[in-house]
């Protein structure tokens, strides 16, 4: 009989911040000596994804006509950790004798601080790893896995853009028949695009409406997009986070994922706030977006509003990647070993939103959907 158990010491779940240093032992059971070439452990951290998609060819014509179907798979892959330690023996190295009892081994390995927080998606994933291998001569080898979560780590102070006020204008003419309306003007102002996970994003919206169509709502959104990227193609996922009517400020969810689109181009996740102007009638609204980014060291500039920030010291649990993607198509299947905590269970606390997801870059309402009604035209500037 042989068991082995990998031990993460002074972290109960295994959650650890990029640049951390992790620190445990492998402890090796052998009911009886047996003849080994190695053992070895791995650190491995990639960023995956897989999905699928039906084409239909139709060739001849009349009776001789015949559509056919066939699957197409589409992945991507990015390897960020793949670092191999021998505790004892060697690549190639001739079987040793190893003794009865328990065999312990203290290791310790430090993570690169540019690699992207873990996630968990419909289409693909994040994920890092602990991998103890048995190098077993003529036979199979024995490997046993330990899963951890990796935190992103992000300066927002390292990129001044994110510092500037945003004040973005769009417009929109209203036609009947051959004839066409003034312009409705919608202004949306946020003054930094850099945010953290618990902080509020000030919205301002002003509108000039010079045309004879009534705004009937304004919709204010925070809206996730996640982006799973092959060789051969891309596809998007869409989720609306929160949803609040105007003049109320957006709180960014706590469990929300870091922008990782700088660390990462298989699995990347991003932020937008979205506006939307709902008119009476038969005509389309107006929509405007404004990119954000979701890091984990706030603004110095922020901190001067009297925001409340999660901390970001080494004593607490940390942030891990929710599982927030949901389609129809059935995600990739999970390795053998468990997951680690999800933010809820590190936190012990009930996620905000539980969010669902229509597939192919599709829009789902969830969470608030809340419209302000205006009983008249907004008075003309």
């Amino acid at each position: 009989m042989v068991h082995c158990t990998i031990n993460l010491e002074n972290n109960t779940y295994a959650v650890y911040r990029a640049g951390d240093t992790l620190q445990g032992t492998i402890e090796l059971f052998l009911e009886q000596p047996k003849k080994f070439r190695g053992f070895y452990f791995v650190l491995n951290g990639r960023a995956k994804c897989h999905w699928t998609e039906t084409r239909r060819h139709t060739s001849g014509s009349g009776k001789n006509r015949r559509t056919r179907s066939r699957t197409v798979h589409f992945e991507g892959k990015n390897v960020y950790l793949n670092a191999k330690t021998y505790l004892f023996g060697a690549p190639g190295a001739e079987a040793t004798e190893i003794e009865s009892g328990t065999h312990r081994f203290n290791f310790t390995c430090q993570l690169p601080p540019m690699i992207p927080g873990s996630f968990e998606g419909s289409y693909g994933n994040i994920r890092y790893h602990i991998e103890a291998v048995l190098d077993v001569p003529w036979g199979f080898d024995k490997e046993y896995k330990v899963q951890f979560t990796v935190v992103q780590l992000e300066d927002l102070n390292n990129d001044p853009g994110l510092s500037i006020a945003v004040q973005n204008e769009e417009s929109k003419t209203f036609c009947c028949l051959f004839c066409e309306s003034d312009p409705l003007f919608m202004t949306v102002t946020i003054p930094y695009s850099g945010f953290t996970p618990g902080q509020i994003i000030p919205v301002t919206v002003k509108y000039n409406n010079k045309s004879n169509v009534e705004i009937d709502y304004t919709r204010i959104s925070l809206v996730k997009v996640v982006k799973f990227n092959s060789e051969r193609h891309i596809i998007k996922l869409k989720l609306k986070l929160i949803e609040f009517p105007i003049c109320h400020n957006l709180e960014i969810p706590s469990a929300a994922v870091c922008s990782n689109s700088k660390f990462c181009n298989v699995v990347q996740v991003m932020y937008m706030v979205e506006v939307e102007a709902g008119v009476l009638g038969c005509h389309s609204g107006l929509t405007h977006k404004i990119p954000i980014t979701i890091g984990s060291i706030p603004l110095r500039m922020s901190l001067g509003n009297g925001e409340n920030v999660p901390s970001t010291s080494a004593s607490g649990p940390f942030p891990s990647a929710p599982i927030v993607d949901q389609s129809e198509q059935k995600p990739p299947s999970a390795p053998e070993f468990d997951l680690p905590p999800s933010f809820e269970e590190a936190l012990k606390i009930a996620p905000n939103v539980q969010p669902s997801l229509s597939s192919h870059g599709e829009t789902s309402n969830v969470g608030w959907s809340v419209s302000q009604n205006i009983p008249s035209a907004p008075e003309k500037q």
